[in-house]
């Protein structure tokens, strides 16, 4: 499994699939920055 992204080698093994996979999912980040609760008025 990759460092990041939405675990591909899982997807690649539960779906297959005989091109490339491209993993669109590089944004997400499993251990996302701490950030303090934001308030009503912050939004």
């Amino acid at each position: 499994m990759r460092d990041h992204g939405g675990n591909l080698d899982a997807a690649k093994a539960r779906f297959g699939g005989t091109g490339p996979w491209v993993d669109l999912s590089t944004g997400i980040n499993r251990l996302p920055w701490p950030m303090p609760a934001l308030t009503a008025d912050a939004l």
